[in-house]
């Protein structure tokens, strides 16, 4: 398989003797607050990133309920819990790709499971990797 030299995402051209293009890893960093997650969409673009990536998940599909607690993070908690606890709520991606588009920035989740919810498909519709141009559209 090969690939392009250049190809584009969000109008931006990415590849050889172009610069580098950022992606700043928020992850699950936002605990699962929204003013939190603003603002690290801030911070990215302040920062110089060209884009912020989220994680979505759901704790559950990660961890079985009878998975014991992780000795290190000093919780009794089980992790599908925790996880389910901090993880990003499907209908918040919208409003964080707006917000982060406000600031002139790339918005992406990546799933951790195939499953695909209703909202998390409806919203990914905007998102699109064409074939022949190998480039992304975001509307």
């Amino acid at each position: 398989m090969s690939f392009p030299s250049s190809f584009e995402i969000g109008g931006r051209p990415v590849g050889v003797g172009r610069p580098t293009w950022v992606i700043a890893e928020i992850g699950a960093n936002h605990n699962r607050d929204m003013g939190t997650a603003r603002e690290l969409i801030d911070a990215a673009a302040e920062a110089g990133a060209d884009a912020v990536k989220f994680q979505t998940y759901s704790g559950e599909r990660i961890y079985s309920r009878k998975t014991p607690s992780f000795e290190y993070l000093k919780s009794d908690e089980p992790p599908a819990e925790l996880l389910e606890r901090i993880s990003l709520p499907r209908d918040w991606q919208a409003p964080l790709a707006e917000h982060a588009a406000s600031r002139d920035v790339q918005f992406f989740s990546s799933r951790s499971t195939t499953r695909r919810s209703a909202s998390w498909q409806s919203w990914a519709c905007r998102c699109s990797r064409s074939r022949c141009s190998r480039s992304w559209t975001c509307r």
